[in-house]
């Protein structure tokens, strides 16, 4: 086995960490999904029809709707998924300096993604954790 003692409690504080990225995770990629209303009344103000000529930069703004909602769903959706690998890669105990930099980035949504971030970084600094991750990275554990 390498030597790799794995302790335990780290191994289930790993996994508690992993389910918190994944519920996170499901909430910002709920939120991240709040502009669609923006994008539907861009889509709605483009598709009006002309009335008059003065309308030219309300279509203009309409498709600005549609392209700032679009960008925000895409960034809040990457994000999302970021997260949700993060708390897979957590509970496999892999991938730590991808799961250390997530638990930096989640610090950003405050206040829960700040709590989480956080514990996730004084959880990943102890060296027994760091001990596990190299274990199953050498395939030890």
């Amino acid at each position: 086995m390498n030597g790799c003692n794995i302790d335990k409690k780290e191994v289930e504080n790993l996994n508690l960490l992993g389910v918190f990225f994944y519920v996170f995770g499901g909430i910002v990629a709920l939120f991240s999904l709040l502009p669609i209303f923006h994008f539907f009344m861009g889509l709605l103000i483009v598709c009006l029809p002309n009335q008059e000529p003065a309308q030219v930069p309300i279509k203009a703004m309409g498709i600005m709707f549609i392209i700032f909602a679009l960008i925000f769903i895409t960034i809040g959706e990457c994000i999302a998924v970021a997260l949700i690998i993060a708390g897979r890669k957590l509970r496999q105990q892999k991938a730590y300096m991808y799961c250390f930099v997530m638990s930096a980035v989640v610090c950003i949504f405050t206040p829960l993604g700040t709590v989480l971030g956080v514990f996730s970084i004084i959880e990943l600094n102890k060296e027994r954790v760091r001990h596990i991750f190299e274990c199953k990275q050498t395939g030890g554990g």
